[in-house]
């Protein structure tokens, strides 16, 4: 009892019918027992229904990953890079190359994962999951010219000068290193 009430569940309100209050004892049993029945298989067709809709809701799921994701095979013997995972992890870190490697794919261990070897041959300690894999793609050093102008005091003594590219790619890293270079000879590269 609650402030002198008795207590009313919702559910009270939707299945019990007001006429069994009414009920003498010997029809009042067979009252229940009909209720228990209607109560029971009312309960068995909800767990149905939530099993289908849990079944289908997975279905769904399932199809949204599969086209976001692709599934990605990497064969044995192929050179890949591996995901510096501690540059994330630490302070500082900003500075460490986010790709190590190269290294060779040596085993496939199964279930994504893979056994790496290093360019000495020594097989690494911990096998490395695709998603931190991603395929090694060796630059090519092309040979051709680019046209560079060399700086002057008047805009009429301006002469078009060629430096190899090969040259730059060699000694210098980035875009910022090829400027450094080509102030430091005193030509401007026009890229």
């Amino acid at each position: 009892m609650l402030f002198q009430k008795e207590m009313r569940l919702p559910i009270h309100n939707d299945v019990f019918p007001k006429s069994l209050t009414e009920l003498d004892d010997s029809t009042e049993e067979v009252a229940h027992s009909e209720l228990i029945k209607q109560l029971l298989m009312a309960r068995e067709d909800a767990f149905k229904k939530a099993e289908e809709n849990i079944l289908v809701a997975q279905k769904q799921q399932r199809e949204a990953y599969d086209r976001k994701h692709e599934a990605k095979i990497l064969p044995v013997g192929s050179q890949v890079l591996l995901e510096n995972s501690m540059q994330k992890q630490r302070k500082g870190g900003k500075l460490e190359p986010v790709w190590l490697g190269p290294y060779l794919i040596s085993r496939d261990v199964g279930k994504g994962l893979y056994e790496l070897t290093n360019k000495s041959g020594k097989v690494l300690k911990k096998k490395a999951n695709i998603s931190r894999l991603r395929k090694y793609k060796e630059r090519s050093q092309k040979v051709d010219n680019t046209t560079t102008k060399q700086p002057s005091d008047t805009h009429k003594g301006q002469k078009n000068v060629s430096i190899k590219r090969l040259f730059i790619y060699t000694y210098c890293q980035t875009y910022y290193d090829v400027c450094i270079m080509s102030f430091i000879l005193g030509q401007y590269i026009l890229l």
